[in-house]
């Protein structure tokens, strides 16, 4: 597997197009998987919204991958603690950058949802997107396989779109949110180009 060191990167560039993406974790002690969000990276450092931070013990070690929207990261680190909500990681020497094997999802925010299945329909916020599928908030369940249309409001416009339903996980927040993960059906060249193009701003936004 080629190697570059961190210090021949494009670093700065680089590491900000990978904002917001997903972060999956092997603590070395245990091998158990964790996720996260990446905040923050620079060569030596990287901060992350980590919901597993509590399960971890001072100096952990990980094997970390970053799927971002062009490459892959792979490399290890240390947990070195916190700064303020986010947690701080001390970055391995070398970084093994590679093409990316699966979508990259992006945090987002400000897109509200019109989803309609069926004779039912419901207001959600989209919380992540990828270039194949989107992950919505919402108050109701959805059942697997179920075909939606959505209609996802930017500040100035709105993109209709159908998909498909790949899961529906309560999130036992005491409110009855539901997490819902869609496939999205590329219907016609214009619909795709219009995603992609909202999509390619989220990432120059990271």
């Amino acid at each position: 597997v080629p190697r570059i060191s961190k210090k021949t990167m494009k670093q700065q560039s680089d590491f900000r197009k990978l904002a917001r993406t997903r972060v999956r974790l092997n603590r070395t002690r245990d091998g158990k998987i964790l996720s996260a969000r990446l905040v923050k990276m620079t060569g030596d450092r990287m901060e992350l919204d980590f919901k597993g931070h509590d399960s971890c013990l001072p100096d952990d070690t990980f094997m970390v991958e970053v799927h971002g929207p062009v490459v892959r990261l792979l490399f290890a680190a240390r947990l070195d603690g916190k700064d303020g909500r986010n947690s701080v990681f001390a970055v391995g020497n070398d970084i093994k950058y590679l093409p990316s094997k699966e979508p990259a999802r992006l945090a987002v925010s400000g897109f509200s949802v019109l989803v309609k299945w069926g004779e039912e329909q419901m207001i959600g916020q989209m919380i992540d997107v990828s270039k194949e599928g989107i992950c919505l908030m919402l108050l109701e369940e959805v059942m697997n396989g179920s075909l939606v249309h959505l209609e996802i409001k930017s500040k100035f416009e709105t993109y209709t779109m159908s998909a498909v339903v790949r899961y529906c996980i309560e999130q036992n927040d005491g409110l009855g949110h539901c997490r819902v993960g869609v496939q999205l059906i590329h219907e016609d060249r214009l619909t795709t180009a219009r995603w992609m193009s909202l999509f390619d701003r989220i990432v120059d936004a990271a």
